[in-house]
């Protein structure tokens, strides 16, 4: 992955884990703008229509198709 161009600009980190899931973490790293940060899917790789997803603060699953993040 490149480096982001700026060091408060939203990062996002992406990892295979065993048995084949990904792990994606969407990372704000600017203390003066809340707005959380979001990604095309297919930038990610998959090539499915939908994915689930459990919130890393709330622990809640959802499913979302086209875009993670933001939701």
């Amino acid at each position: 992955a490149r480096p982001p161009n700026a060091p408060t600009a939203p990062r996002i980190l992406k990892r295979r884990l065993a048995g084949g899931a990904t792990a994606v973490a969407l990372v704000n790293q600017d203390p003066g703008n809340c707005a959380m940060p979001s990604t095309p899917l297919g930038a990610l790789g998959p090539t499915g229509s939908s994915y689930g997803y459990k919130g890393s603060w709330s622990g809640a699953t959802r499913t979302t198709t086209g875009t993670i993040g933001r939701n």
